[in-house]
């Protein structure tokens, strides 16, 4: 019995179908061992490194464990005065009068000359005439 040309065609085409078929099955089965011998090695690769700033909240972190806990509650950082601002500003007066005897020399002489111009105000009054500004801004 003899074939055509148009048998042999079709028997050309299905012998490469089905070849192309089992080769896919195989490649399907070789991934999936690949895959599963190199999966420690892809996730050590697919985790990256911490950025800067994480980098930078880990040293801060490790940092404020290693400070002793008494040193910690010891800081305290007020967002406002704790008392009103004439009280301060009086406090500040005080401070500048019991100063005033520590001096020494050039510093203490414009020191002294600076603060009999301004006896009798207020460190505010002071602060309001050469910044007056900032204090109406404060106000």
């Amino acid at each position: 019995m003899r074939f055509t040309k148009f048998d042999r065609c079709i028997a050309y085409v299905a012998f490469v179908a089905g070849l192309g078929g089992v080769l896919v099955q195989l490649a399907g089965l070789i991934v999936a061992q690949a895959v599963a011998a190199a999966s420690p090695h892809l996730v050590q690769l697919a985790s990256s490194p911490p950025s800067r700033a994480e980098q930078r909240q880990a040293e801060i972190a490790a940092i404020v464990e290693r400070e002793p806990k008494a040193e910690r509650a010891a800081t305290f950082v007020p967002d406002a005065p704790l008392l009103p601002l004439h009280v301060l500003a009086a406090q500040m007066d005080l401070a500048e009068v019991a100063d005033r005897g520590v001096k020494r020399g050039r510093r203490a002489r414009l020191a002294s000359a600076a603060s009999t111009r301004a006896q009798g105000r207020s460190a505010a009054d002071v602060f309001g005439r050469n910044f007056g500004v900032l204090l109406v801004a404060s106000r």
